[in-house]
Order: C-alpha cells, then structure tokens, then sequence
C-alpha cells in the first residue's frame, strides 16, 4: 500500500511539473511569435523607407539649362507626382516600426518637401527650379536618412530595446520658407 502511494504521489508531481513546464514553453512560444510579427513590420517599413531613398538618389542634370544644375528626378516628373513621393515620407505608418532617429529623418524629409510644395504654390515657380534650389539640402537629408536606417539594422531583432526606446511627441512644425530644415537660409 506505501509503494501505491508513493507511485501515485510521485505521478502527481510529475503532472504537475509537466503542466507547468508546457505552460512555460508555451508561453515562450508566443512571446517568440509576436516578436516575430513585429520584426516582419519593422522589415516591410526598411523595404518602403528603402524604395523611398531609392526614389531620391536618382538625379538629372538637364544638358539644355543655362545653369546645368543638378536636381531630383522627383522634381521632373510633375506635381501631382511629387506630392504622392510627399505623402509617402510623410506617412506615419512607418514611424511606429522604426527609432526615434529615423522617424526624425524622415519628418525632416517631409518637412522639406513640404516647404517645396509651399514655395512652388506661392512664388509660382517651376518645380524643377524648386527642386535645383534645394538639391544639396535634400541630398543631405536623403543621406541622414540612409545612414540611420543603416545604423538600425544590427539591433533590428531586439524588439525589448527598441520598445523601451520608443518616444512619442506631439509637436507642432512651423514651416519657414526662407529656413531649411539644416538651419541655413535658402
């Protein structure tokens, strides 16, 4: 009768412990999948903000201007266009799956294309003149841009750093036309 209970305690305990180990992996488990979502969404925003660099390294220097300055394709391709290339760096669906120095790159970005936009509806330029004027601020940009998208890739797997580092603002931009995003006059 001893050895029937020890048999069966010792059934019990291991119940137990087997229940509880299944629980712990389990839970592993899904911790591990959602992490796993998360870096598949923090992949999909590097490919977009990728296609969006991408998009801005492409140049023209028109042989029949008297200036021969350089300038973004973007700046070519009519303003319906750029303003859809605008909206796409000025989405803030990738914000949320990239650092605080990225999502500040890239509103820089918006920023600028956004004074663009605002010069050429108020001075009437040519687009192409707006985008000669401020080629080496939008290269500079595009470059900062590139560089901290890079610098995010060795740590792009550690979602608990990332998280922890996450800041929201709520900030209200005034556009200077005369006033680059860099500080310096146009």
């Amino acid at each position: 009768m001893e050895t029937l209970g020890i048999v069966l305690s010792s059934a019990f305990i291991a119940t137990i412990l087997s229940s509880a180990v299944t629980v712990y992996v389990s839970r592993l488990g899904y911790k591990d999948a959602y992490y796993e979502k998360l870096i598949d969404k923090r992949l999909l925003a590097h490919d977009e903000i990728g296609a969006l660099i991408s998009v801005l390294k492409t140049s023209i220097q028109d042989p029949q201007s008297t200036d021969r300055r350089t300038y973004h394709q973007i700046f070519a391709l009519g303003y319906d266009n750029f303003c859809k290339v605008s909206a796409m760096f000025g989405s803030d669906t990738h914000s949320q799956w990239v650092t605080n120095r990225t999502r500040e790159a890239l509103l820089k970005i918006n920023r600028e294309f956004f004074r663009c936009s605002l010069l050429y509806d108020q001075f009437n330029e040519d687009l192409v003149k707006v985008g000669k004027t401020e080629y080496k601020e939008i290269a500079r940009l595009r470059d900062e841009l590139e560089e901290s998208l890079l610098a995010e890739l060795p740590e792009l797997h550690l979602i608990d750093k990332f998280l922890a580092g996450k800041v929201v603002e709520k900030e209200i931009s005034e556009i200077d036309l005369m006033k680059r995003p860099s500080g310096d006059e146009a």
